[in-house]
Order: structure tokens, then C-alpha cells, then sequence
């Protein structure tokens, strides 16, 4: 599959979140209580201001209008990230 630039430029942002947020095993341990849990709903809320979480909800719902793949980038990039934010798609 070939990427559209926009979507490249979102799977870098979504990356370099990670990277900042959770990158490290340090970080990581703090969010979940060294892995006492599986989501930390601060991190979830900074994705949500960010815009992350409605990237598949279309604009006149308050969403960014994307579609299933800029969805899937989102959760490909948290999993590759090891994000603990497991309430993605509920």
C-alpha cells in the first residue's frame, strides 16, 4: 500500500509522539505503573486534544474526516510506540 503524503506526515506525528511520550522503558513504567496497567487515560486525553482519536470521525461529527486507513496508521503507530492506550476503537 502506498501512502499518501498527508498520511505519511500523520504516521510521522503519531511516531514522534510515542517517541516523546512513551518512548523509553522509564517513561513507559511511570504510565503504568510498571505494567500494573494497560492504559493510562492522561496519555488518551493528550491524543484526544491532539485530534488523534477522531482522525476517523467524519468533520460535521466533530472529527478530523479521515478514514479507515489514517485509523489504522493511528493504532499501527500506538502498538508500534507501545503506547499504553488500550481504549483505541471502543
Amino acid at each position: 500500500m502506498i501512502l499518501t503524503p498527508e498520511q505519511i506526515a500523520f504516521q510521522e506525528a503519531v511516531r514522534g509522539f510515542c517517541a516523546g511520550e512513551c518512548g523509553t522503558r522509564a517513561q513507559r513504567d511511570e504510565l503504568t505503573d510498571r505494567g500494573a496497567h494497560q492504559h493510562n487515560q492522561q496519555l488518551y486525553e493528550r491524543l484526544a486534544a491532539l485530534g488523534y482519536l477522531g482522525v476517523s470521525i467524519p468533520e460535521e461529527y466533530g472529527g478530523v474526516g479521515g478514514g479507515l486507513v489514517e485509523h489504522l496508521i493511528l493504532c499501527e503507530e500506538l502498538w508500534r510506540g507501545l503506547a499504553p492506550v488500550h481504549e483505541i476503537g471502543r
